[in-house]
């Protein structure tokens, strides 16, 4: 197995895993993790392809990180939120 396959296992898992979590309950889809996991898993994707280009995956894996992105944000965003509610 080549490095590029090996990152790729490891985008594929990291991926996998936030969903899996979610379905047993053990992870809810608003969490930092979840979205940093995403974020992760797809970089990893995208790295292996750079060995074995592949557009459909590209793609989708590249929709998947600036969805993560836009999780982290609205993560941070309600956090900020929530304190200025809390001292106000």
């Amino acid at each position: 197995m080549n490095p590029y396959d090996a990152v790729g296992l490891v985008g594929v898992i990291t991926y996998l895993t936030p969903f899996v979590l979610v379905q047993m309950k053990k992870m809810e889809p608003n969490e930092l993790s979840y979205s940093l996991l995403n974020l992760c898993g797809s970089s990893c994707f995208l790295i292996s392809l750079t060995n074995d280009f592949n557009l459909s995956a590209a793609i989708a894996n590249t929709i998947w990180v600036c969805f993560s992105l836009l999780g982290i944000f609205r993560f941070f965003r309600d956090r900020t939120r929530e304190k200025q509610l809390q001292v106000s």
